[in-house]
């Protein structure tokens, strides 16, 4: 069984004291040292510096979202230099061994923090266990989310999740994994992400991770999700979004990274996470609202219309929803008319011309949410929401 190949370098920086207070507070280590001018210096150093958790948890998630949380068996560091105010840390791993052990196929992988100077932060010897192929969460995954490829090039993604197309943690690879499987697919032109039922997409399964103990199923989530808006970004091909109903939570990651929307005139968009004790996919909210509209819906978690989204320039077309898969295939056949190799070229263009890095700035946002996690408010808000009940502070 061969060994996925690892995620491109993680570049974190340059990197502020800020980093290592929020890592302080999540950690619960407020030793001075890693915050107070004053002390670091009595101490005998020029600034405060990170505590060297942070580094290393920072290649725990590298790992993790390279080979899956649920598969380490182990995990050994070795602090080697310590991180300042202003270094810029690059994360990366190789394979070292691939092996047999009680029956499990395994592999041995290297981690490595390095400094800007090219000093290594912190190095890490994993070791984690090769996820079966064909799994009961790949077949979940198959059963919700389903890609067709017609004879004009255009290929049409449905996600059909009942009740609210709330994805679990398999689903959300499963549309990434159909999405990269179509911008592989060298006879598609255009791809059509749509879905059935009520709405397009009410965000992750929340029941799902209040079933599973630890972090497992959010880690999962926070993964899939990340894979999923970045596969919708990088997908080679444009991307049209038909958005019907309610688009909520991952539902804005997936149409914000989108290259075109079409929306039917019963669809809102919004971010209910600040309810559900978490943050996330404000950075594609920001490119369907402007800046102050997009603050204020993430502090109150209001909605915002198909029409007010057409009149800001971020959805083409609002249609009634018997309409909306029509169209979508209609603007889909105008794209797939044009030269292939052109509109590939186009979309590699238009994402190098960005104002800024949407994978990079989400997966900031997610740190947020496990810092939230690690108080216990996300898990009180979330019981909170599967019951019914109205969540209290504390």
């Amino acid at each position: 069984m061969s060994v996925p190949p690892p995620p491109e370098p993680w570049v974190i920086g340059p990197v502020t004291r800020t980093d290592f207070v929020r890592y302080q507070g999540a950690s619960g280590d407020m030793n001075p040292i890693h915050h107070d001018e004053e002390f670091a210096r009595a101490a005998g150093f020029p600034t405060p510096f990170a505590v060297g958790m942070w580094p290393a948890g920072l290649l725990g998630s590298y790992a993790t979202s390279w080979l899956g949380p649920e598969n380490v068996r182990s995990f050994r560091i070795r602090f080697r230099e310590q991180v300042w105010p202003g270094d810029t840390l690059t994360c990366s791993g190789q394979v070292m061994r691939e092996y047999e052990q009680d029956g499990e196929p395994r592999v041995d992988i290297e981690l490595t923090c390095r400094r800007q100077t090219g000093g290594v932060a912190v190095t890490v010897w994993s070791t984690f266990v090769l996820p079966k192929e064909g799994s009961m969460s790949d077949d979940v995954g198959q059963q919700i989310v389903t890609r067709t490829v017609d004879d004009r090039g255009i290929c049409e993604i449905v996600v059909d999740n009942p009740p609210v197309n709330a994805l679990p943690v398999a689903g959300w690879f499963a549309l990434a994994d159909a999405l990269t499987e179509a911008g592989a697919d060298s006879a598609v032109r255009v791809v059509v992400l749509r879905a059935e039922g009520r709405g397009f997409n009410a965000g992750v399964d929340i029941k799902e991770m209040q079933r599973s103990e630890g972090f497992t199923a959010l880690l999962g989530a926070n993964r899939g999700c990340y894979a999923a808006f970045k596969a919708v970004y990088e997908c080679p091909v444009p991307v049209i979004a038909a958005v019907q109903g309610f688009c909520l939570g991952g539902g804005i990651g997936l149409v914000g990274n989108a290259d075109v929307i079409v929306a039917s005139d019963d669809a809102t968009f919004g971010l209910p996470e600040v309810d559900r004790g978490a943050l996330g996919a404000a950075t594609h909210l920001s490119r369907l609202v402007p800046q102050h509209r997009m603050r204020a819906m993430v502090y109150t978690s209001a909605t915002a219309t198909a029409a007010e989204l057409h009149a800001y320039g971020s959805v083409h077309s609002v249609v009634p929803r018997e309409r909306l898969r029509a169209a979508a295939r209609e603007l889909a056949a105008e794209i797939a008319a044009k030269d292939p190799t052109v509109i590939r070229a186009a979309k590699a263009s238009l994402n190098g011309i960005d104002l800024w890095d949407v994978n990079r700035s989400y997966r900031f946002e997610q740190g947020f949410t496990f810092e939230l996690n690690l108080s216990g408010v996300s898990d009180r808000m979330r019981d909170a929401f599967v019951s019914g009940r109205k969540p209290t502070e504390g």
